[in-house]
């Protein structure tokens, strides 16, 4: 995507100068990681967000074809690793829950309570190849842009993705959308074009969360 509307806010990557990211969200963007995923047919990378008790959420195409004895790792650029395994997923919605026995340093993101509508304002975040280095995993990218609609998989009836105006780009996938206070909204889904983003709807995610006694 064109990088001509981008600039540096606060050592972060914003798509809307004159929006300033609150300082919730770059706060809450601690908790977001880079995914890495290895495998004997080969490997993904994402992004993935702390939620507590040791579980992180990404998209399940990150880590789709993975198994016990592959390696999945959460990096960040300061050197911080776990190691993870799928906890649970969801292939319609394209979430997943990734589960690890260390000790957890970063603080766990608060789940909003809200569904997103019309007027609403959302920030991705995401260990994306930044327009800076051209590489996966090493900057985090926060990107913002206000809600556009609702829509579906052509296999579903319930209208379980939401969009907002701004394009994530490769290695987002999986990372947070959080609203203007810093509560995560639902996990990032992919993208159309340059200028639309897709994520589970906040409805979906909590029922994912429930459906696997995540507490919230």
């Amino acid at each position: 995507p064109s990088v001509s509307n981008e600039t540096m806010v606060d050592s972060y990557q914003c798509s809307m100068p004159a929006k300033k990211v609150p300082a919730a969200v770059i706060k809450s963007s601690d908790s977001v990681f880079t995914v890495n995923v290895f495998t004997l047919t080969g490997a993904g990378r994402g992004s993935a967000t702390y939620i507590g008790n040791g579980i992180f959420v990404s998209a399940w195409h990150v880590t789709e074809g993975s198994d016990e004895n592959d390696t999945i790792t959460l990096t960040k650029p300061d050197g911080t690793c776990y190691n993870c395994t799928v906890l649970a997923f969801d292939d319609v919605w394209d979430i997943v829950l990734l589960t690890t026995e260390a000790d957890v340093k970063e603080a766990a993101v608060k789940v909003a309570q809200e569904d997103q509508g019309p007027g609403d304002y959302f920030w991705g975040a995401g260990y994306g190849a930044s327009m800076h280095d051209n590489v996966v995993g090493v900057e985090l990218r926060i990107f913002g842009g206000f809600y556009k609609g609702h829509c579906r998989p052509a296999t579903q009836l319930l209208k379980g993705w939401a969009m907002f105006a701004n394009g994530a780009i490769p290695g987002d996938s999986g990372g947070a959308v959080f609203n203007d206070k810093g509560e995560l909204i639902g996990d990032l889904w992919g993208r159309l074009g340059n200028d639309t983003t897709f994520f589970v709807t906040n409805g979906v995610f909590r029922k994912f969360l429930i459906a696997n006694c995540i507490e919230l």
